[in-house]
């Protein structure tokens, strides 16, 4: 019983973690991708974007992607 209780658990951390990693995954692509976008529009990004960027939700990237 401990052992299947154990083995449960660790399946389910194991896929909390691979969630976890495809959504952080997800975010950087979107990042990147504004990023692009924002440089090919406007030129090199100031470094004050570059770290409002860095610290935006990823609610705030996808609604700066849906208008660059």
């Amino acid at each position: 019983m401990l052992a299947e209780r154990i083995e449960s658990w660790t399946k389910e951390w194991w896929e909390q973690g691979l969630q976890q990693g495809e959504e952080k995954g997800f975010y950087l692509g979107e990042l990147q991708t504004l990023q692009r976008q924002l440089t090919r529009r406007f030129g090199p990004l100031p470094q004050a974007v570059q770290v409002r960027l860095s610290t935006a939700s990823r609610e705030e990237i996808e609604r700066c992607r849906a208008i660059a």
